[in-house]
C-alpha cells in the first residue's frame, strides 16, 4: 500500500489545505489530513495563517470602501493617465 502524498511532503499539505477545509476531501484523505496536522508543527502553524487570511479577506469584501476613497482613487488615476 502507497502512503498518501499528505504524508510525505509538508508541500503537499498545501494541495489538500482548501479541499479539507471546504469539507471535499474523501474521509481516509481527511483522516491522513488531520493525522499530518497533528504530527507536524509546521503544517500547523501554516493553516492557521491561511485559515486567518481567508477570514480576512471575507470580511473586507463584505464592506464596500467608503465613496471618498473611491472618489479620491478615480481622481489620482485620472491625474495618472494625464501624465503619461
Amino acid at each position: 500500500m502507497q502512503m498518501p502524498a499528505v504524508l510525505k511532503h509538508c508541500e503537499d499539505v498545501r494541495d489538500y489545505l482548501m479541499d479539507y477545509l471546504d469539507g471535499k476531501l474523501p474521509k481516509s484523505d481527511a483522516f491522513i489530513f488531520r493525522l499530518h496536522m497533528f504530527l507536524c508543527s509546521k503544517c500547523r502553524r501554516y493553516m492557521g495563517r491561511y485559515k486567518t487570511s481567508v477570514e480576512l479577506a471575507q470580511h473586507i469584501l463584505d464592506d464596500p470602501p467608503p465613496l471618498e476613497l473611491i472618489n479620491l482613487t478615480a481622481e489620482f488615476l485620472k491625474k495618472q493617465s494625464k501624465d503619461e
